[in-house]
């Protein structure tokens, strides 16, 4: 109730001039709160919110490469559904200030049962940390929604559990090589979804979902479909991939 009369206050008294405010809710919930989430959402309710079951999937597959990557196109299939029929505009990433780091798990997933006073988790080196880290936030920019990022997944800024993951935030000289190399090949990706009118409006068809790799295609129909193909653990075998006859 609470939340619908604060959506209405918002509407009727700051967008008199034609601004639509973007409302955006933060429910944090387990990987099983899609049914939490969906209360808040709807004509009368907020805009969005973030989708923390997919957060945990994302998590899951390539933060501790945990179970096939199918499940995360399950996961997504399920938040679609939960979210069906609100016109929600979800928010979607890959941590946020009630967890510890992506790139802590991704090094160690013990992280999240340490003391974050005495025992904080350094700065990973292994390039296949920062590979897992690529991987996940790339997901979170190539599929419908709000893509977000928590200052600092941009580059893989270490923490566990608050207040750790609230490190102060670093610049250009202060990252390390792999770092850098990270922020780079985010900020190409994050280009390429503001150019492409397919990533930020398209809709999203899964052409191959395997154990180690998932491969989806964005389409709006102006012949400029873009397909993307996330692969986990690389692989010496060929594949093609058949774009659907609608597309």
């Amino acid at each position: 109730f609470v939340t619908r009369h604060l959506t209405h206050r918002i509407h009727t008294q700051f967008e008199q001039l034609r601004t639509r405010h973007y409302l955006l809710g933060e429910t944090f919930t387990g990987p099983e709160g899609h049914n939490t989430i969906r209360y808040y959402l709807g004509g009368f309710g907020l805009d969005g919110q973030f989708d923390f079951p997919l957060m945990w999937s994302l998590r899951r597959a390539f933060a501790w490469e945990q179970g096939p990557l199918w499940d995360l196109a399950d996961t997504w299939r399920a938040s679609e559904e939960a979210w069906r029929g609100s016109s929600a505009v979800m928010a979607n990433m890959v941590g946020n200030h009630d967890v510890t780091r992506f790139i802590s798990e991704a090094s160690d997933p013990s992280v999240s049962g340490r003391d974050p006073w005495t025992a904080p988790p350094p700065s990973p080196e292994a390039p296949k940390t920062f590979d897992k880290l690529l991987l996940a936030q790339s997901f979170v920019l190539t599929v419908p929604g709000a893509p977000v990022l928590y200052y600092g997944d941009e580059f893989g800024m270490p923490g566990g559990r608050d207040p750790d993951n609230r490190r102060p935030m670093r610049f250009g000289e202060e990252l390390n090589q792999q770092e850098g190399r990270t922020l780079a090949a985010l900020s190409r990706i994050a280009r390429a979804r503001r150019c492409s009118d397919a990533l930020r409006k398209g809709r999203m068809i899964f052409l191959r979902e395997h154990a180690e790799r998932l491969a989806y295609v964005r389409d709006v129909g102006d012949g400029a479909p873009a397909v993307i193909l996330l692969q986990r653990k690389p692989s010496p075998s060929n594949f093609k991939l058949s774009l659907p006859p609608e597309v």
